[in-house]
């Protein structure tokens, strides 16, 4: 993380949800020329947020949720495929293609640039084949109460 901080423009990280554009361009191209990804990078967090969530006392494993937004729904649109025994419930306000290998000239690459999930974003983003109950909402989530409404019939109110 420090080296990624470091190697960009801007006097904070990218990765703490800082706006798209040049900066977080300039990390997802460093970690895909690295052999890595932004998406990748921030799955790894979300997953340590799931075990640190799974280790607390207090917490009812069998109400955690998510929510995602933006290039974070990107995120969480992957990570309910691969963690979906930790999730109750899923909610998300954008759906992305992640990608493909056709960049045009000055196109930035954002934290969702993952070439490889490109031939399955219709299936990532497919909610209906999600084994935890999801729901897409509009981008910003300007009816927030649709969200609330959501886990009061998944958690009972």
């Amino acid at each position: 993380m420090e080296m990624i901080s470091r190697n960009t423009d801007t006097p904070s990280s990218p990765l703490d949800g800082g706006e798209c554009g040049p900066a977080e361009d300039a990390v997802a191209r460093r970690l895909l020329q690295s052999g890595f990804s932004f998406l990748g990078v921030q799955m790894y967090e979300a997953l340590l947020s799931l075990k640190l969530l799974r280790w607390l006392d207090g917490v009812d494993h069998g109400r955690i949720a998510m929510i995602g937004h933006s290039g974070g729904s990107g995120v969480a649109n992957v990570l309910v495929r691969l963690e979906s025994d930790d999730l109750a419930a899923f909610v998300s306000d954008y759906q992305t293609t992640y990608g493909s290998l056709d960049i045009a000239p000055g196109e930035l690459l954002l934290n969702t640039f993952v070439p490889g999930l490109y031939p399955q974003y219709i299936r990532i983003n497919d909610f209906e084949t999600s084994s935890v109950p999801a729901i897409a909402v509009d981008y910003g989530y300007p009816d927030f109460d649709a969200v609330v409404d959501f886990f009061d019939a998944e958690f009972g109110g």
